[in-house]
């Protein structure tokens, strides 16, 4: 040990806080308007949070080891290997580093969802129901049943699957179910009617396992 190792350790430690300052969890959802708030936003914000205080401690804890350099190792030697081994043993803690910076987004996303996701219960619940009303009733909120035009039916059923399967489809997202999102036919009634059928029972099911 010497201290142009210590330094090079400090110094891919501090970069980790580094990291966390130059970059953000912001899905593009969270511009968007839901039932009752938007959800996106504060999943964002909470997972925000964490990270930065959490990369934010390793900026700390660089600085740490460089006042105990000062303070505590004033006697080691300032280098004792050559370039080769300090340029080889550099990328090898920056590989290193690297997969510990992974590993911690990953453990700060699994933490932070306990503190959004009973908000995103309620409203996945929300939009499942008014899934199930919009296939029982071929296309229809209940609060559609007393318009009885054939052409206002027609265009108002339209619409209500793509709000619905959209609605959908950003409550899958936001669970962080991975699944092809894209309509062959966007006008083709049957074809939403089925593709909401699967994004209700999907939403069920994940939902039953949280």
């Amino acid at each position: 040990m010497d201290i142009t190792i210590i330094n090079l350790i400090s110094i891919l430690i501090g970069s980790i806080g580094i990291f966390g300052a130059i970059t953000k969890f912001a899905p593009r959802e969270q511009h968007k308007t839901f039932l009752g708030g938007n959800i996106f936003s504060l999943k964002a914000d909470i997972v925000e949070n964490i990270r930065t205080y959490v990369l934010a401690s390793f900026a700390v804890i660089g600085l740490l080891i460089q006042a105990l350099k000062v303070i505590f190792w004033y006697g080691l030697p300032e280098r004792v290997h050559d370039s080769a081994y300090y340029t080889a043993l550099f990328l090898l803690l920056a590989v290193i580093f690297g997969i510990v910076i992974l590993f911690l987004l990953l453990l700060i996303d699994k933490f932070a969802r306990k503190y959004w996701l009973s908000d995103a219960e309620i409203l996945v619940s929300n939009v499942i129901q008014r899934g199930k009303e919009v296939l029982h009733n071929r296309g229809l909120l209940d609060k559609d049943l007393d318009r009885h035009h054939p052409d206002i039916l027609a265009e108002i059923k339209l619409d209500r699957y793509h709000q619905i399967i959209g609605n959908s489809i950003d409550m899958c997202k936001l669970l962080d179910i991975p699944r092809n999102y894209l309509l062959t036919d966007q006008n083709d009634i049957r074809a939403l009617h089925d593709e909401l059928r699967d994004l209700v029972s999907l939403l069920e099911y994940k939902l039953g396992k949280h």
